[in-house]
């Protein structure tokens, strides 16, 4: 059994979360304010300051796996949001835009640092209910993050589109409480004995595509929804940062919520993510009113926000202790590499289709949802058919 850690603790573990997803939605506000700050550079490459850091993200997240190796994950999570917050700020000092792009590329290394050890620490500190309870409020406290990053970045970026790179800074009080609350969780010394380890599972292969995959769809609306509801009739654009808000609102409520929907679905909570998420992107593609984009944006990130961490919790679960840090490394450089690929899957899409539509592109991830769902289904028929041979 596991110490039982007091609230201070608990709260230091969980603020890591805020900030997965600040990184982009903090900074994406101000991307229409800086193309008229940088009036020769295309808008392309503008978005190459939200979207390059991705890369290093992925690859951060397996070293961060290696690193946890060598030393405590709470240093790693130190190193971490040292570069996070440095590298972060340091983009609101450049009037270049490569430094700028540069900069947010540095900080993906941090962000990838953290992400898997976000994770890690809650499944090394916490068991049973606990441990998923606390995996689903990670995931929500990560979408209120991405809220509170939305709202202020838009204030920020209405009076000097620097500041918003400055609203970084917060990683130093993350820092902080890291510091003072967070225990230190020293390596696994068991997993430099290569040859007694166990063979990675393969349910890991199938969590990892679940990961990319649930990724890149999350994004669909997000890179969508403004142009979608700007060229329908009955489109409103003065409600689309509620319609927007919906979707994140809606993950933070799966989050916390997850404990009692797991004890309702059990092991098809992931099958009934997939069903949410993929009747909401179908709703969407067939939307005629403001109503029906805000319900299925409600239901795409609801969906998502289930998804998410019941694959962490099914790593938890599947997957050796000796074996789970490096796991979760390689699920969350899966998950992050799917935000880098979502644009040109979409293009793909378009480019193949002959339909690069935003309808078209809804209906698509809805059905491709739908095809995950069926994996879900074929996953627990043959997991149940090799326990009633083993």
């Amino acid at each position: 059994m596991k110490k039982e850690l007091n609230n201070f603790n608990l709260a230091s573990v969980l603020s890591v979360s805020l900030l997965l997803y600040l990184s982009g939605s903090l900074l994406a506000p101000a991307l229409g304010v800086m193309k008229g700050a940088f009036p020769e550079a295309e808008m392309s490459t503008i978005r190459l300051v939200l979207t390059y850091m991705y890369i290093t993200v992925s690859i951060f997240s397996l070293v961060s796996g290696f690193l946890a190796k060598k030393t405590s994950k709470k240093n790693v999570v130190i190193i971490g949001l040292l570069l996070y917050g440095g590298a972060g700020m340091a983009g609101g000092l450049f009037i270049n835009i490569n430094m700028i792009i540069l900069s947010r590329v540095i900080m993906g290394m941090g962000v990838g640092l953290i992400l898997p050890q976000a994770t890690s620490m809650i499944v090394e500190l916490y068991e049973a209910e606990k441990r998923e309870k606390l995996l689903g409020w990670s995931q929500g406290l990560a979408n209120i993050g991405s809220m509170i990053g939305s709202i202020i970045g838009g204030s920020l970026a209405l009076i000097n589109w620097k500041y918003n790179f400055f609203g970084f800074g917060v990683a130093f009080i993350i820092l902080v409480l890291v510091i003072i609350g967070v225990p230190n969780i020293p390596p696994d010394k068991t997993e430099t004995n290569k040859a007694n380890l166990p063979k990675m599972p393969k349910a890991l292969f199938s969590i990892c595509i679940f990961m990319f995959l649930a990724q890149a769809a999350s994004l669909v609306t997000v890179t969508n929804m403004a142009i979608f509801v700007n060229s329908e009739p009955w489109g409103n654009p003065s409600l689309l940062g509620i319609t927007m808000a919906l979707l994140t609102f809606a993950g933070f409520v799966a989050g916390f919520v997850l404990v009692y929907v797991k004890k309702i679905f059990k092991k098809f909570t992931p099958l009934f993510s997939c069903i949410t998420m993929g009747a909401g992107f179908v709703i969407l593609s067939f939307a005629n009113s403001m109503g029906l984009a805000m319900l299925s944006n409600t239901l795409i990130g609801f969906g998502y926000g289930l998804m998410i961490p019941s694959l962490f919790i099914s790593i938890s679960q599947n997957i050796p202790p000796v074996l789970r840090q490096k796991a979760i490394s390689i699920a969350s450089a899966a998950m992050y590499f799917g935000c880098f690929a979502t644009a040109y899957i979409q293009q793909w899409i378009g480019i193949l289709s002959g339909n690069p539509s935003q309808r078209f592109m809804f209906l698509a991830f809805g059905i491709g949802t739908f095809v995950a769902a069926a994996g879900c289904i074929i996953q627990i028929f043959l997991k149940k058919s090799n326990q009633v041979n083993a």
